[in-house]
């Protein structure tokens, strides 16, 4: 005995009207919150009195946005004249004015500097059960010794084929020391060469890395290419 086949839908026929509503919030009421208390979904949620699902929910749905706000520099009539002059310069004149193209930059050397702390005061280890844990000191935690590095970069080349010929990096320069122990201890005697940390940079330290350092690193590092062309050392101010 055969059994007959029944096509059955079984779809709830409620496309649009059904299932649990949505919370609305007043978004005007959001707006008017201070900045200051927008900083996290918790804050913003205290200050209009409302539970944090509703405010990630609009988060999600795209009715509230997440933004990152840099501080930025003021500026003046003559810095924004200035930034305007630089850019100028970095277009090639033959190009003005009807098809304005940017130079190459391949002869431009980018420098910076940036401070770092010489170790933080937490660090987390993975270590084996039976490992002995490390020791660390220090003079004091509040005032953890500092290093400046001066990095110094160009543009990568890359051939025909689009292999690399040369990468860009000239080098990373710490601003240290080498002196003299003045006294003998149980690690070195008096006399051995102690690396030391610059904790003071000048304008006179910098121009001294940029001659005894950066200089020579262009011209061992540099493309063969560039051995008679003006080479500019740009310093990100």
């Amino acid at each position: 005995m055969s059994i007959p086949l029944f096509l059955v839908v079984v779809s709830h026929r409620k496309t649009k009207n059904c299932g649990r509503k949505r919370i609305q919030i007043d978004l005007e009421q959001f707006r008017k919150i201070p900045l200051r208390q927008r900083t996290t979904v918790r804050a913003a949620t205290n200050a209009m009195k409302v539970s944090p699902s509703l405010i990630y929910s609009n988060f999600r749905y795209g009715n509230i946005r997440r933004h990152t706000n840099p501080l930025k520099p003021v500026l003046t009539d003559e810095n924004k004249k200035a930034r305007v002059q630089f850019c100028l310069s970095m277009l090639e004149e033959d190009s003005l004015p009807h098809d304005p193209t940017f130079k190459s930059m391949e002869n431009v050397i980018h420098i910076d500097e940036k401070w770092f702390n010489m170790t933080r005061k937490n660090e987390k280890y993975y270590l084996f059960p039976n490992e002995e844990d490390p020791y660390r000191t220090c003079k004091s935690k509040n005032f953890v010794t500092k290093v400046m590095f001066l990095a110094a970069i160009a543009r990568p080349r890359f051939d025909v084929e689009g292999k690399e010929i040369f990468s860009g990096k000239i080098g990373i320069f710490p601003f240290i020391t080498k002196l003299p122990a003045k006294r003998s201890s149980v690690n070195r005697v008096a006399g051995t060469m102690e690396t030391k940390v610059m904790t003071s940079v000048k304008r006179e330290t910098v121009r001294s890395v940029l001659i005894n350092n950066v200089v020579p690193a262009i011209l061992e590092k540099g493309p063969r290419e560039d051995a008679n062309s003006i080479i500019y050392i740009q310093q990100d101010i």
